[in-house]
């Protein structure tokens, strides 16, 4: 209603600066805060932003890479030889199975570049 309206915080005084993208998953990873729920339980006394997903937009990939919490794959090769070692030979076995063997949920988004289909994946090639 008010012209040269910007936001709840403005109006009230209580517009805070925040620190850097940088700074602010250095001062997380030094809290060891390892999940989204407890970024939640701590951001206050942290005096980080409520919604870092929105306040770093420019720079947010996702809240594991923000936390540092992100893990590393074997190499799609690797992840092949893994399960037909372990002698999977369907997307329902392996579905079943990725954790035991230390393998993502989402192989064909993990390794979209190398990705060709489930029965590549899972079979030898010289089945």
């Amino acid at each position: 209603t008010y012209k040269g309206w910007i936001s709840w915080g403005e109006f009230l005084g209580t517009v805070r600066s925040w620190s850097s993208y940088e700074e602010a998953q250095k001062i997380v990873q030094a809290a060891n805060i390892t999940t989204a729920k407890e970024y939640y339980q701590k951001y206050t006394e942290l005096g980080l932003p409520s919604n870092p997903n929105i306040t770093y937009k420019e720079e947010w990939i996702s809240w594991k890479e923000f936390l540092g919490t992100v893990r590393s794959w074997p190499s799609y090769k690797e992840a092949q030889k893994i399960v037909q070692a372990a002698h999977i030979t369907t997307q329902r076995e392996y579905l079943q199975k990725y954790k035991d063997l230390g393998l993502p949920y989402s192989p064909h988004i993990i390794y979209k570049e190398q990705w060709v289909s489930w029965g590549d994946f899972l079979l030898p090639t010289d089945f």
